[in-house]
């Protein structure tokens, strides 16, 4: 008897008290002013360069800044200063902080407007690569992102062409792009995360100014993928903004006006 009393007094509760009492529970959005949210960390107290360029939080939690002066390590209570060269190794080559990059083995990379820079955290020094030497104000060394693959073999991309580089022989491999992939030299800066990627079987794709390239790990060879004026699906692509792989290392591509594409790898095509 007492049982059926609880079970009449639970069922006259349910439907007489209001639905917000047994329904999903509705969350209003909250405002939380702005200076409750953010932190600012004036660089250098605000007397250097507050335009941030790129940014890098390593592996051993410090948050590397690049401005268009200067390279910073904030260890969250104070910054280390890193300036442009004097004409030794106590600063990087080139007058612009564009990327940022810390590789496998925990080495800082610094790419600038005239050159790929690498630092001893030790001594403070740094040592400067220049990937093409023919011409040290041009576009090939103006540098766009620092990659690293599988194997340990740094890819650079400048707006100009791609350079691979091998850091036990320090040397630079170039791969020529074609004119139209160029970036024009008043082009905007931009920090590219997504201009490089590689895939399950190792073949590297790169993204440029107008164009989509890819180097075939078993082939060896380098080629341009897009633009592609033979297949008719593909004729009016003229732009590639992205390349990402998944996590089965499947390629997709991000285009312009013609969608997302996926890399069918075999049937070699899209």
């Amino acid at each position: 008897m007492k049982l059926n009393v609880r079970y009449l007094v639970f069922a006259v509760l349910f439907f007489i008290l209001p639905g917000k009492s047994y329904c999903q529970k509705i969350l209003d959005p909250e405002y939380y002013p702005p200076n409750v949210r953010f932190d600012n960390f004036l660089v250098k107290k605000g007397e250097a360069s507050q335009e941030s360029t790129c940014i890098l939080i390593d592996n051993k939690g410090f948050l590397w800044s690049g401005t268009e002066t200067g390279l910073y390590r904030f260890d969250g209570i104070r910054y280390n200063e890193y300036g442009v060269s004097r004409g030794n190794n106590n600063g990087f080559t080139g007058l612009m902080v564009l990327d940022i990059f810390e590789d496998s083995e925990g080495s800082i990379w610094i790419g600038t407007s005239a050159a790929i820079n690498k630092l001893d955290q030790k001594t403070g020094e740094f040592t400067s690569y220049i990937p093409d030497s023919t011409r040290k104000d041009g576009i090939s060394n103006f540098i766009r992102s620092i990659n690293e693959d599988r194997d340990g073999m740094l890819w650079i991309l400048t707006r100009r062409d791609i350079f691979s580089f091998d850091r036990k022989k320090e040397k630079l491999t170039r791969y020529n792009t074609d004119s139209l992939s160029w970036f024009p030299e008043n082009s905007l800066i931009m920090h590219d995360e997504q201009f490089f990627a590689e895939d399950s079987s190792g073949n590297k794709w790169f993204v440029t100014y107008k164009g989509l390239y890819l180097i075939n790990n078993k082939k060896n060879e380098f080629r341009m993928v897009l633009p592609d004026s033979v297949s008719s699906g593909l004729k009016d692509i003229t732009k590639v903004k992205c390349v990402t792989s998944d996590v089965s290392g499947t390629i997709w591509i991000g285009t312009e006006r013609g969608g997302l594409l996926r890399w069918n790898d075999l049937q070699s095509m899209f």
